[in-house]
């Protein structure tokens, strides 16, 4: 009997990872915190509506859970700011895991993206890489991090610019050509993250258990799932 939380439920991948928890054995009951209600009204999943981010953290705490996953994240030009975009991005994540660790979460899911890096000159895939590597640094028993690359699938607030990107990825997605992008259905990339966080672990000592998944290896563990 294992409980989980979602922040970023209602996001392209986040609503993927609840529709598969939610038909997973492994988890009893479900928490999904955001800023609005998600999009299950099942019983095994409570979902608790808080718009203040800045009290997301005592919240995470308040609840006994051994599963996280954040799908949660945002673009700059929906943050309206490259230094609001920081805050959410990277904050508001790096906030939930502290809290998360301190409850006692044992298994930590990240969707991160392809290419993440600290050390990168673009801001999005910088604020990635410095959230990848702090969360790493929390230590939890196992983190498991994935970093899709170019993203398919309906979101709730369509980006022109980013929708045109979509069609061409949809037309190359498992083609030859799909090394382009490595794109990706959001459906996919939250199973695999259910899939790999249902999967047992052994412990080796103290030493934490890390997984990280590239976007290539992502469209690959995705292909069974269109055989």
């Amino acid at each position: 009997m294992v409980a989980a939380l979602i922040i970023g439920a209602t996001g392209l991948v986040g609503k993927s990872i609840l529709a598969n928890a939610e038909k997973s054995e492994l988890f009893t009951q479900i928490f999904t915190l955001g800023r609005r209600e998600s999009p299950s009204t099942t019983e095994k999943v409570k979902s608790i509506i808080e718009s203040d981010t800045d009290k997301w953290p005592d919240l995470i705490k308040n609840e006994d859970v051994k599963v996280f996953f954040s799908g949660f994240g945002s673009t700059r030009a929906s943050a309206g700011s490259a230094d609001n975009f920081v805050k959410i991005d990277y904050g508001v994540n790096y906030e939930s895991a502290k809290a998360a660790k301190e409850a006692g979460v044992e298994t930590f899911v990240l969707i991160s993206s392809g290419h993440a890096s600290k050390d990168s000159m673009l801001l999005y895939l910088k604020t990635k890489g410095r959230l990848e590597e702090d969360i790493k640094e929390l230590k939890f028993p196992r983190t498991i991090i994935l970093q899709p690359g170019m993203l398919i699938g309906e979101r709730d607030t369509p980006r022109f610019v980013e929708g045109i990107a979509q069609t061409v990825m949809n037309w190359i997605r498992g083609t030859p050509l799909s090394f382009i992008g490595y794109p990706i259905l959001g459906a996919d990339v939250g199973k695999i993250a259910v899939e790999l966080a249902e999967k047992p672990y052994v412990a080796d000592g103290d030493e934490p258990i890390v997984e990280v998944i590239g976007a290539k290896e992502l469209t690959e563990m995705a292909k069974k799932f269109h055989e």
